[in-house]
């Protein structure tokens, strides 16, 4: 009898989640995780062939990490560039009054 080859696609949304984020996700899991990545018009689509029972949740939630990452980066850097800014001015002196 054969074996019968199990497959599971995931298809990542572009209007939902980034090719950096899926990317970054490939890069982290590539060594523990066999997948082959195929970039659609409208995102990316993700297979996996003879997986353990939880690599493509683990990698969906790898993907869902990452862009969060990337989503709370881009609303917090104005915010991040102010407090180095200040904390540079106010190590070289520049915030002091007397």
């Amino acid at each position: 009898m054969a074996s019968e080859i199990i497959e599971k696609k995931i298809f990542f949304a572009s209007s939902v989640y980034s090719a950096e984020a899926v990317d970054m996700a490939a890069f982290i899991l590539e060594d523990k995780v066999d997948f082959v990545i195929e970039r659609k018009d409208n995102g990316m689509e993700v297979t996996f062939n003879q997986f353990s029972e939880n690599e493509p949740e683990i990698f969906a939630n790898e993907v869902l990490n990452q862009q969060c990452r990337i989503d709370v980066s881009k609303v917090s850097s104005g915010l991040t560039k102010l407090i180095v800014s200040k904390a540079l001015i106010s190590a070289i002196g520049g915030g002091k009054r007397e």
